[in-house]
């Protein structure tokens, strides 16, 4: 009497091929399961996006071009966003030298969202933020219109 092994090694092959497969199977779902969850992220912060630009900001208006509210001219000045636009703008000029108004705001959008501001302006923007019940984005708006117009400005002088 031999063991069951020697007796079935058609079925230990099978259990072998089997329990391989499972790992492999095991591996690709966690890789699925990631390139879902990167997905994920990716809609929710598309549909974030969308929401902010459906949504009435109440730092600027609707129209355009985007122009500051009453909201938006008392965080300017209390921010001192045209200070800062007006500093920040020369080093931009060259950025923006061939681009339409409307690229031009578009692109202060941009850099202001992306942009590590100076450390005391990003405590000004959280402190207003704060304070008023605002998201961020809703004050860095109002540094990007300031620094629209100071392009604006830079590029006819």
């Amino acid at each position: 009497m031999g063991t069951f092994i020697e007796n079935n090694p058609t079925i230990v092959v099978a259990i072998i091929v089997a329990i391989a497969g499972i790992f492999y199977w095991a591996g690709s779902l966690r890789a699925d399961v990631n390139t879902l969850k990167k997905s994920i992220e990716e809609i929710r912060t598309d549909i974030k996006e969308i929401l902010s630009n459906l949504s009435p900001n109440p730092t600027t208006g609707r129209s355009s071009p985007l122009e500051l509210t009453d909201l938006g001219k008392d965080i300017s000045k209390e921010i001192q966003a045209f200070q800062w636009a007006k500093e920040t703008a020369p080093a931009l000029v060259n950025e923006v030298a061939d681009k339409h108004p409307y690229e031009i705001q578009e692109f202060c959008l941009g850099y202001v969202r992306g942009k590590v501001l100076p450390e005391s302006m990003e405590e000004k923007v959280k402190t207003s933020a704060y304070k008023r019940g605002l998201d961020k984005e809703q004050v860095l708006r109002v540094l990007a219109v300031e620094l629209r117009d100071c392009l604006l400005n830079e590029d006819k002088s």
